[in-house]
């Protein structure tokens, strides 16, 4: 897959998309600098479990989210995980979460 975000997301706009996280969630959030996490979660779109990678700079798998190519901006650590993706409605973001139990393999920088 092709990547859509050539160039990291400048420190202040990730620290600014964890703090949207925090407020969003009400959790404590770390970016322990998550590259990749591959995840096997239920799709409640299609109906299934879907084992999906998922990158930063790279779409969400389409399963995982009603929105077609969306990237991924940032993935960050809580209680669960926290994949967040820009959102063209408003001027934070939409973050999806996968408890740790869905998460089969985590990629750091």
């Amino acid at each position: 897959m092709p990547k859509l975000l050539d160039t990291p997301v400048p420190e202040q706009v990730k620290e600014s998309l964890r703090k949207f996280a925090e407020q969003a969630t009400g959790w404590e959030v770390r970016d322990s600098g998550i590259k990749k996490i591959s995840v096997r979660a239920f799709s409640r779109r299609i109906k299934k479990y879907v084992t999906s990678d998922i990158s930063v700079g790279e779409e969400l798998d389409t399963n995982l989210s009603n929105i077609p190519h969306e990237p991924v901006v940032a993935i960050f650590e809580s209680k669960d995980y926290l994949v967040v993706t820009p959102d063209k409605c408003r001027c934070n973001g939409t973050v999806y979460l996968f408890q740790e139990k869905e998460v089969l393999g985590i990629e750091r920088e």
